[in-house]
């Protein structure tokens, strides 16, 4: 059996129970779920972040410009995570043009919290040298900036 069937199959198994209770009505085991991941993406944010900060090496007038760039790409995760929460909670009950207006709602505040982070990044990276900017590419895929530009959730790709 080839590899990919392999973890497709243990990823079918692993999941069986949080389905099973989320299809049988429990919603606790979908909170429960959806609070555990969130926590592991925030320590996953936070270490990425740290990762950046610490391999730029952020001269002391660069942190003021660094603070207010963090604090863009917090809000912003914050805001998704915030979104993720309301579709799980509060999706089954709503009619496919309601989830479409939701949608469509948090598309345009994600939109507008890239606009946001483009805006703290500018100075930001104005500010660094050339070594710094080849740190900061590197690092900004990790984070959550793509290279093409788009915002998705960490492994996306993964999980199509």
């Amino acid at each position: 059996m080839r590899l990919a069937n392999i973890l497709a199959l243990a990823l079918c198994v692993a999941l069986a129970g949080p389905i099973a209770a989320k299809a049988a009505g429990d919603e606790a085991a979908g909170a429960e779920l959806m609070q555990h991941w969130a926590a592991v993406h925030q320590a996953r944010m936070d270490a990425r972040l740290d990762d950046m900060k610490g391999a730029l090496k952020l001269t002391a007038s660069q942190y003021p410009l660094w603070e207010v760039f963090e604090a863009a790409v917090r809000n912003a995760d914050k805001g998704r995570m915030d979104d993720m929460r309301e579709m799980m909670q509060n999706g089954a009950r709503m009619s496919p043009f309601e989830r479409l207006d939701v949608m469509s709602s948090h598309m345009a505040r994600r939109a507008a919290d890239v606009k946001k982070i483009a805006e703290a990044a500018k100075p930001f990276y104005a500010s660094l040298d050339e070594a710094q900017k080849r740190n900061f590419g590197a690092r900004w895929v990790d984070v959550g900036g793509d290279p093409g530009g788009s915002w998705e959730p960490e492994n996306w790709r993964s999980m199509q």
